[in-house]
């Protein structure tokens, strides 16, 4: 009997289209850290524009493995800022 592969495969977290312009954004602090397990659609983290505090949600359910903004870092529409690893479901 062969045994059955888990393949796991990488997502990554990015700023979407928020609408806002050219409004600069900048990471505000993360509400996970790497090893954290997450849900999709569950907050990781805030970001900021001038009088404005934005959730950023997790695109997918599963462990995040790396974090590439640090708080206060400017980002723009479509920077990967981190990424989680899932697991497929069967």
């Amino acid at each position: 009997m062969l045994s059955k592969m888990t393949e796991t495969r990488r997502v990554a977290i990015t700023v979407a289209d928020l609408r806002l312009g050219n409004e600069p954004l900048r990471m505000g602090e993360w509400g996970v850290e790497p090893g954290d397990s997450v849900d999709a659609g569950e907050v990781l983290a805030e970001l900021i524009c001038p009088g404005l505090s934005l959730e950023l949600p997790a695109p997918a359910t599963g462990i995040v493995v790396e974090l590439c903004r640090a708080p206060e870092q400017t980002v723009h529409v479509g920077d990967i800022v981190g990424w989680i690893e899932t697991t497929p479901t069967e």
